[in-house]
Parts: structure tokens; sequence; C-alpha cells
């Protein structure tokens, strides 16, 4: 989790309850567990923005899996992908700008926060692109994909 500028620390997490997958958060000592996100539908994978003032997840409230954006108090809940295939997986940049996401079948793409500018960067249809991260570099060529199986890198 990232630092929240704000008050106390608080864990985002996906949990089973009600028949389905919801976005709650929590204290560290796990007190004060609210859903956030509907329990009529599952909320996965829940990404705080370097800030702490949003949490990126993925739904299939409108009958497909697609990435939304949320204020960290559940409110403001907004689709952000209207692909016809399955998004999911949500992650940000360290500086919050941009976040990138998967989309079955295992492609990666980075976009703004807003879902414009949506950039394919996997390209290989023989390299299965899941369950990507943000990687850190100390070279001039900024950020990285580092979770590719073929131990590739696809530069930011």
């Amino acid at each position: 989790m990232h630092g929240i500028k704000e008050g106390p620390p608080r864990i985002a997490v996906s949990s089973l309850r009600d028949d389905s997958f919801g976005v709650f958060v929590m204290n560290p000592d796990g007190s004060g567990q609210p859903r956030l996100t509907s329990n009529t539908s599952n909320g996965l994978t829940p990404a705080w923005s370097p800030d702490g003032s949003k949490i990126a997840f993925f739904s299939d409230r409108d009958g497909n899996y697609e990435i939304y954006m949320m204020k960290s108090d559940g409110t403001g809940q907004t689709r952000i992908t209207t692909n016809p295939e399955y998004d999911g997986h949500p992650t940000w940049s360290r500086n919050g700008s941009k976040f990138m996401l998967e989309e079955f079948p295992s492609q990666i793409y980075v976009m703004n926060p807003d879902g414009s500018r949506q950039t394919r960067i996997s390209h290989a249809s023989w390299v299965l692109d899941e369950f990507v991260a943000w990687g850190i570099s100390t070279a001039s060529r900024g950020d990285y994909v580092a979770s590719r199986s073929d131990n590739s890198r696809c530069w930011i």
C-alpha cells in the first residue's frame, strides 16, 4: 500500500462476503472494515493511487470485467474502460500519472487515470502477460513493466 498523506494508514483488500467479492478498507489492526463496492457484483484487486486519494479496481457490475476508479472513501465510482474483453489487475505508476492493466487475452495497456490515452505495450501473441507490476529503474529510461512471462521488459 502506498502511503496516504492525511490521516492514519488504511489497507484496501478484496474479500468474498455476501456471495460476491468486494473492495473493503480497514485499519492496520483489522478494525473498521466498510465495504466500498456494491454487494451485487464483484470488486477485485484494489490499488491505491500513490497519494492515497483514489482506488482503482476491476468489477463485473456492467456484465463484463472493466476497470473502475473511486475516491478512497468509496464515492465517485466511475467506469474508465469500455473494452469488449476482460480488463483487470490495475496498478499505478510511482507518480500516479499513469496506470497499467491487463486485458484478456493477456495484453498490457498503459493509460491515464481517467481512461484516456490507452496504449497497448505488449505485442507478442505467444507471450502470456499477466499480473503486471511497475518496475523502478535507476537508468534514465524511466519505468518499466516488470512482470512478463518471457522475462523481458517493456520500457515506458
